[in-house]
């Protein structure tokens, strides 16, 4: 059984209606790989002139994991079984100085890589 608090089901409530108008027609059938970038609103302390003006890495909470499952779970009608989505990257920033809060979210299907492309780093 599984709790949600109040303010993540606002969350993701709020994230099925706005999404709602890019969901294709029907689910997308094959491996999928979505990639998540989150753009929170600036904190009041990044914005002297020194600071710089575009996004800025953000590491402290929300835990960026957090971000990705909750906005994933929300995306309804993308895909049939969210265990389509195979890869992706998932990062989070403060807005640029003149910018706003958004998510975004690109889906695209999951290319597989050619066995003759060079490979940077394997990790197992």
């Amino acid at each position: 059984m599984f709790f949600k608090n109040k303010a993540a089901q606002g969350y993701q409530d709020t994230i099925a209606l706005l999404s709602r108008q890019y969901a294709p027609k029907t689910p997308h059938p094959e491996p999928l790989r979505v990639d998540f970038r989150f753009v929170l609103p600036r904190p009041q302390r990044l914005n002297r002139k020194q600071d710089p003006s575009g996004l800025v890495p953000c590491s402290v909470r929300p835990d960026r994991d957090n971000l990705q499952k909750s906005t994933q779970d929300s995306l309804i009608g993308f895909w049939f079984d969210d265990a389509q989505i195979v890869s992706g990257e998932t990062s989070k920033f403060y807005a640029e100085k003149e910018g706003s809060a958004r998510i975004e979210v690109v889906i695209s299907r999951h290319e597989t890589a050619d066995e003759d492309e060079d490979e940077i780093v394997r990790a197992y």
